[in-house]
């Protein structure tokens, strides 16, 4: 199996664990369900590195207003976006991280908590989000989905406390014990088909 096989049924367990009552993280989990999935992945001999980025994500009206040179104040009601960089709003807990947190391996960029974007009938965002790519060491990528919504997304590695969160430096040992329950449930799901 691929890299990018294995980190699609690490996004599918994670996915689907994401909606059981018990799931032990908020939606905005980017940094604490970055390190549990992260070390799923290299228990599964997948190398996966922490990528501090910036992004706006934009529904296809907004990508067509955006690329217009329309500003936002005069976007037309169906044009919307939604994204994290320098200029965001201060979080309404002081004491967490202000930033967004993905993992990227060799040939593919996951953000686990993509789903936290998700605006109904806005921005359709209801599942991990995998990019067959990895970011420019500099400048922006833009990729486009199938369901019309736009990334434009870039590395922010000088938005790096989140080294210091206690959720990146807790083990998360009985995340990873669950999540790596759940991906054997998936592959052996996989297989029977």
């Amino acid at each position: 199996m691929t890299d990018i096989e294995l980190v699609f049924n690490v996004a599918v367990a994670w996915d689907e664990w994401s909606h059981d009552p018990m799931f032990p993280f908020e939606p905005g989990c980017c940094l604490n369900g970055s390190r549990v999935v992260m070390e799923v992945l290299r228990d599964l001999g997948v190398r996966a590195k922490p990528v501090s980025v910036q992004f706006v994500l934009f529904n296809a009206f907004g990508w067509s207003a955006y690329e217009a040179g329309v500003p936002v104040a005069e976007w037309p009601h169906a044009a919307w976006s939604v994204g994290v960089g320098p200029n965001m709003e201060p979080p309404s807990n002081p004491d967490r991280w202000r930033g967004h947190l993905m993992l990227e391996g060799s040939d593919w960029l996951l953000d686990i908590s993509a789903r936290q974007f998700h605006r109904p009938g806005r921005i359709n965002v209801e599942t991990p989000l995998i990019l067959p790519t990895t970011l420019p060491p500099d400048g922006w990528s833009i990729s486009h989905g199938s369901n019309g919504n736009v990334l434009m997304i870039a590395r922010f590695p000088a938005n790096n406390l989140w080294r210091e969160a206690a959720g990146w430096k807790r083990p998360h040992v009985a995340e990873r014990t669950e999540l790596t329950r759940r991906v054997q449930r998936v592959l052996e799901r996989n297989t029977d088909d």
